[in-house]
């Protein structure tokens, strides 16, 4: 059907109405995909432009970076290097096929889940999720210090443990506190800087070609850096929360005093003899104040 659809020498030559309507269609399509996906990475990187200078300028939020830094860093070097560790340390010959890595990895998750565990039952007590961390990067760091410099299997395998525990407990305290510390409107991006220095931190570990000795005492170090900041962020806060009581103790008091001052009538006794009334005063004090009688008026 030649006089709907032209024949095939004007769509060859491109002289078709159809074919000249649809050609600035499909290269506006383009154009607008392409300035769609433009704005979109501009966004991306504003996005993450700002999350940068908030975690730069707010402490609390830098300090959570390097802590989370240090400590994901050192759980991903475990994971790398616990394998070499303990077929190294273990120096049984009757045993062929070197330690049993199958039921050593679900002994590992056990205590993982026994860390979570004990997390809900410290925070069922009082225990705030700032103070659990410090004793969490104190553990960690013992371990990491242990897997370094000792030598045994049964030391080294018990230090391990040590660790997957402290990983159990980590997860949903440092949850807490970034729930409470980061901005909401900003979390994903910022979530996306702190994965920076972790992957660095990891980088470091794995292309220098160091020894699981090494990369353990190098975690060790990390996680008491990490320590010494969350003590001192729990320091602050202890005095923060001090200062804000004894603020709102000032400001009760004062308001006390401030109503000791106002006399308040008591009705049910009668006038004195020189023409005042008794008052009662708010803190039971027993005042007189003058009044005018109808004559003196």
């Amino acid at each position: 059907w030649d006089e709907n659809y032209g024949d095939d020498s004007s769509s060859s030559t491109g002289s078709s109405p159809n074919n000249r309507k649809n050609q600035p269609t499909t290269i506006s399509n383009d154009s607008k995909g392409g300035r769609k996906g433009n704005r979109q990475r501009t966004g991306m990187f504003s996005a993450l432009h700002s999350a940068s200078q908030t975690v730069w300028r707010s402490p609390d939020i830098f300090n959570l970076c390097v802590i989370s830094s240090f400590f994901e860093g050192s759980m991903y070097v475990f994971i790398f290097h616990w394998t070499p560790a303990l077929r190294a340390l273990d120096k049984d010959d009757s045993s062929d096929g070197g330690p049993p890595l199958g039921t050593i990895f679900a002994t590992f998750m056990v205590c993982c889940m026994l860390g979570t565990s004990a997390f809900s039952i410290f925070t069922s007590v009082g225990v705030t999720p700032s103070r659990i961390l410090v004793y969490v990067l104190l553990l960690s760091s013992m371990s990491c210090a242990v897997v370094s410099a000792s030598s045994r299997l049964d030391l080294s395998y018990a230090a391990l443990l040590l660790f997957e525990a402290c990983i159990g407990a980590y997860y949903p305290a440092m949850s807490t506190i970034k729930g409470i510390i980061v901005p909401e409107d900003q979390r994903a991006a910022i979530y996306n800087v702190f994965r920076l220095p972790l992957n660095f931190v990891v980088l470091i570990n794995l292309l220098t070609n160091l020894s699981f000795k090494q990369s353990f005492g190098l975690c060790c170090s990390m996680l008491a850096i990490s320590s010494l900041v969350m003590t001192r962020e729990v320091r602050l806060d202890n005095q923060n929360i001090k200062e804000s009581n004894m603020e709102q103790e000032n400001l009760l008091n004062g308001g006390n005093h401030h109503e000791d001052s106002v006399p308040i009538v008591n009705p049910n006794q009668p006038d004195c003899e020189d023409g005042s009334s008794r008052v009662l005063t708010s803190n039971g004090l027993d005042s007189r104040k003058s009044v005018k009688t109808k004559s003196e008026g």
